[in-house]
């Protein structure tokens, strides 16, 4: 029953209750009402003692943020591919100028509620989405000589400047490690939290090597040293020796190693795994190496800058340990561009550069350019599922 329905009911029998003029006739009408609306007795009664009231009448303050902001927030919502709130408050703004070129201009009144609703509103108004998990191909090299080649090196909380980076790779091998697929290289920076990625076929020197040597040619800033896992792809002679050669660079990359079985060395770039690579293209298995080419320029032409210059992320400052609880404090969510603004010397050519590029994106044109991108992705995705079935 709704509360529509049980305002007339109560209504009514308040009318009625009113009329008898017995305790016995009351009583009976209370039994009634019990039995009826599921409630104790004492509530009966006094809901038939009670004035009516309009249930469509909302008691308290009126409400501020209304209905009509739904569809706005809903709409930068999915094309910011559903961040978290803290994080979608602090992209709002931006964002929100970028929408009204694209989608008209919205009323002063909403603009304003909008570049000032907290987190906690934007929570109310959205749904949460999960992901599934998918396998891991990370496999060690035979033998051990990269051991002493290589040193380790477990946690990275150190780091206070750009230029350091955790590397490793995303398997799209569906739900089968066997045969040939395709991976993501993903390039995170520890400090700022700038991630670029790069498809790969196999994960072969040669092919690790070119996606390596393609991502840094994107950064803005130098690669100071790389800390990768100790997968195959990484520990061998072919990529240790691109990163280290005289002849490739005047100074080499130094290199680190993270634990085996220890995944929480190489958080950062963990979490890219996730949030830069598997919400994009889920866990399907691409074995068409025809898909390879459309994946890196999905990622360069759409992905990366979307990720880097306009959506904000949160960086773990501490852990306190409260009785049994452990309380987590973040600092405020900043896009990793705004990190290395904060980071770097802004009279450098290559940041006057990054502000360049920076002021000739829009985060919805990218938005709407790499939806249309994913559409041509999947078409030619079904269309080798077709061939393979037929």
């Amino acid at each position: 029953m709704s509360n529509g329905d049980k305002f007339v009911y109560i209504t009514r029998q308040r009318e009625r209750y009113q009329d008898f003029c017995t305790r016995k006739g009351r009583g009976l009408l209370i039994t009634e009402v019990v039995a009826y609306l599921k409630v104790s007795r004492d509530h009966a009664i006094r809901l038939l003692n009670g004035r009516p009231r309009d249930p469509s009448v909302r008691s308290g303050p009126a409400l501020q943020y209304t209905d009509d902001l739904i569809p706005i927030v809903k709409k930068l919502y999915f094309l910011m591919r559903q961040p978290c709130s803290k994080r979608m408050k602090m992209a709002i703004p931006r964002w929100l100028t970028s929408y009204e070129h694209h989608f008209g201009a919205v009323l002063a009144e909403q603009r304003e509620k909008l570049l000032k609703i907290s987190p906690s509103t934007i929570d109310r108004m959205l749904h949460k989405i999960r992901a599934e998990k998918g396998l891991s191909a990370t496999r060690a090299p035979s033998g051990s000589w990269y051991k002493s080649v290589i040193p380790m090196k477990p946690k990275d909380w150190d780091v206070v400047a750009p230029g350091h980076f955790q590397c490793d790779t995303v398997a799209h091998c569906g739900t089968s490690l066997e045969g040939a697929f395709g991976n993501t290289i993903t390039l995170t920076d520890i400090h700022t939290g700038w991630t670029e990625n790069f498809a790969v076929f196999t994960k072969s020197a040669a092919r690790v090597r070119e996606g390596l040597a393609d991502m840094e040619k994107r950064l803005f800033f130098e690669i100071e040293s790389i800390k990768f896992d100790s997968g195959s792809e990484f520990m061998n002679y072919g990529v240790i020796s691109f990163l280290r050669s005289s002849a490739v660079r005047q100074r080499a990359i130094k290199i680190y190693r993270s634990r085996p079985y220890r995944k929480n060395d190489n958080c950062y770039v963990e979490q890219k795994n996730n949030t830069h690579v598997r919400d994009l293209f889920k866990y399907d298995r691409f074995d068409d190496a025809e898909l390879i080419p459309l994946m890196n320029e999905i990622y360069r032409q759409y992905w990366n800058d979307l990720q880097n210059f306009f959506m904000p992320s949160m960086k773990l400052l501490r852990k306190t340990r409260i009785g049994g609880k452990i309380k987590k404090e973040y600092d405020t969510a900043r896009t990793p561009y705004q990190r290395l603004l904060e980071s770097s010397d802004k009279q450098s050519e290559k940041i006057i550069e990054l502000q360049k590029k920076y002021q000739s994106l829009d985060p919805i044109a990218l938005q709407l350019g790499l939806e249309k991108k994913l559409k041509e992705f999947y078409d030619l995705f079904s269309q080798d599922q077709l061939t393979q079935a037929a």
